[in-house]
């Protein structure tokens, strides 16, 4: 492994005269055929099971090759992916590297091999107790882990979630745009909710944002980076994995399973997701709930635009949750 580690951390960075492969007219199946001859045969050709916008992923018997379309990889993806799948996940990875030739000429693709996992992805979320706990478990052990240091762009992307009002003009901006005001207007008139007044509000969520919760994050976990087998589920596709608020990863899982509106879902989450930490079960979940509070119209208002529904509670926190 330690001689692998040293090959793929020195193929990320091309020789002169190598380029990357143009995504547009490169032969990807071709390029699968390729990788697969150096992986324990099988007695199939590399099959296409899934294109996102920029990943194509092969099954090759038991492996799964994933090409960048667009991009590269470097040394400290490579990292944080070793050091999730293996160490956290006890997933294999095999091959995590830009030096892939390509058949036609001196060009490269970005490939990574790792273990197939066999399944569906959860499109309408998860919803059952085993699966929820198992969710809650895989994201407690990557809150848990520190695969790389916290470099200076991703701590300045972290600070400006948590500035303040005067300091977050962008936020504000988006707001106002002209693009949310069927959505002010839907507030207005179902909740009698008043634009700048609401404004406000969310503004003032950002200072409650606790920096103590910064731990490595998933970011971007939702049924289409679930795998179900069975009983089993498997969280995949660590393209956006960093450095980030734990608050915000929970908010992001829970409201893409459309759970808000299930307070028994969120209980189950919550309570398995503690049961990975030694702190009081109490005065954690009551921590976990209020960055829910906060993070869940973040997330919403600020991140995604769609008509919205929100709730008051008796507390006059905000619980946003899909129409």
């Amino acid at each position: 492994m330690k001689n692998f580690a040293k090959q793929a951390a020195s193929s990320f960075t091309l020789r002169p005269g190598e380029i990357f492969c143009d995504h547009e007219k490169t032969d990807y199946e071709k390029v699968a055929k390729t990788i697969s001859t150096r992986l324990p045969s099988a007695p199939n050709p590399p099959k296409l099971l899934g294109e996102g916008f920029d990943t194509l992923c092969f099954k090759h018997g038991e492996r799964a090759i994933k090409i960048l379309k667009t991009g590269n990889f470097d040394e400290r993806s490579y990292k944080i992916r070793k050091a999730i799948l293996e160490d956290q996940l006890s997933r294999k990875l095999y091959e995590y590297s830009n030096r892939n030739f390509y058949p036609e000429g001196r060009c490269f693709v970005p490939v990574e091999i790792e273990d197939f996992l066999e399944g569906e992805t959860v499109p309408k979320g998860v919803h059952d107790k085993e699966g929820l706990s198992s969710i809650a478990r895989q994201l407690a052990l990557i809150h848990q882990s520190s695969p790389v240091k916290v470099d200076k762009t991703r701590w300045e992307q972290i600070s400006r979630i948590t500035s303040s009002n005067n300091n977050n003009p962008h936020f504000r901006r988006h707001l106002k745009h002209p693009d949310f005001n069927p959505s002010w207007k839907y507030l207005e008139e179902t909740l009698g909710l008043q634009k700048e007044e609401t404004i406000a509000k969310l503004l003032g969520i950002l200072d409650g944002i606790d920096k103590e919760d910064i731990c490595f994050c998933h970011n971007d976990i939702w049924g289409d980076n679930i795998i179900r087998n069975g009983k089993e589920l498997f969280v995949i596709d660590f393209g956006d994995a960093d450095w980030g608020f734990r608050g915000w990863d929970l908010a992001y899982f829970l409201l893409h399973n459309q759970s808000l509106e299930n307070l028994d879902e969120i209980d189950l989450f919550l309570d398995a997701y503690i049961s990975s930490f030694d702190k009081d079960p109490v005065e954690f979940k009551q921590h976990l709930s209020a960055q829910l509070n906060l993070f869940v119209p973040y997330l919403l208002v600020g991140k995604y635009n769609m008509k919205f529904n929100v709730q008051i509670l008796n507390n006059n926190d905000f619980l946003i949750y899909y129409n």
